[in-house]
């Protein structure tokens, strides 16, 4: 399930799917965990974390979005020369993260 939700994130900011694909994921993942559906975003964070450390930031997996990973995400804006510093999570942070994630696959 995991591996869903971390794809279908991947897709939806990567533009493959788009928005559509992002709430397809998430109705997906409320239909088959009811009742969990506040456990989304500590999936992500978990995600985001894991991914702020492959690109070579510090940070602890441990699914708390706390004043660490604010850190890790602001220092990876800034040397993604993001317009934004901000340490949030948002749309073009993600979609710069996921390209780094992509280089590092390739």
């Amino acid at each position: 399930m995991l591996a869903l939700i971390l794809s279908g994130f991947l897709m939806s900011v990567g533009g493959v799917v788009g928005q559509r694909g992002a709430q397809t994921v998430w109705d997906k993942f409320v239909k088959e965990h009811p009742g969990q559906a506040d456990a989304l975003p500590k999936i992500f964070t978990r995600w985001l974390q894991a991914s702020l450390c492959v690109v070579g930031e510090k940070v602890t997996v441990d699914g708390d979005f706390g004043v660490e990973t604010d850190k890790a995400v602001k220092m990876f804006q800034a040397k993604q020369g993001l317009q934004l510093i901000d340490g949030i999570a948002g749309p073009r942070t993600i979609e710069a993260l996921s390209a780094e994630l992509l280089k590092k696959a390739a």
